[in-house]
């Protein structure tokens, strides 16, 4: 998108997206941590809000012509000032990149976390994360 659109309108698209994207987290109770080129890296204290949020970003993403991927997963995060790590971070950074346009992915975790919330998980695919020990389960959500 950044080839056809030229650096100025990529630009504006960037802060389109950033804009729209930290209103979401934000209005679903979370905050975003840093912004990633064409990413955002988020928190949220609960699996179903950030379900939810998924679900406003790709609806209002979509109305300016961006398809996202979205990944999730819950656990104890490593708060470093004002940035975050741990294997939690890298475990959604891996869900997320096995995500299609326009999906969220999520691990087992969310999904348990879930249970009763309305959203609904489709099993997709067991994997290994690059990195990470074992195969995990990941699933779609809606």
């Amino acid at each position: 998108m950044a080839t056809d659109l030229g650096d100025g309108a990529w630009r504006t698209r960037l802060d389109e997206h950033d804009r729209t994207t930290k209103s979401a987290v934000e209005h679903h109770g979370g905050r975003v941590v840093k912004t990633t080129g064409d990413g955002v890296l988020a928190v949220l204290d609960l699996p179903t809000q950030a379900l939810g949020c998924a679900k406003t970003l790709h609806r209002h993403l979509r109305h300016q012509g961006i398809e996202i991927t979205a990944g999730i997963h819950a656990g104890e995060i490593e708060a470093r000032g004002d940035d975050i790590a741990g294997i939690v971070v890298n475990i959604a950074a891996r869900v997320q990149s096995t995500a299609a346009a326009g999906t969220t992915r999520t691990t087992a975790m969310v999904r348990d976390l879930s249970a009763g919330s309305g959203f609904d998980f489709a099993e997709v695919a067991t994997t290994e994360l690059k990195g990470i020990d074992g195969d995990w389960v990941l699933y779609e959500a809606s």
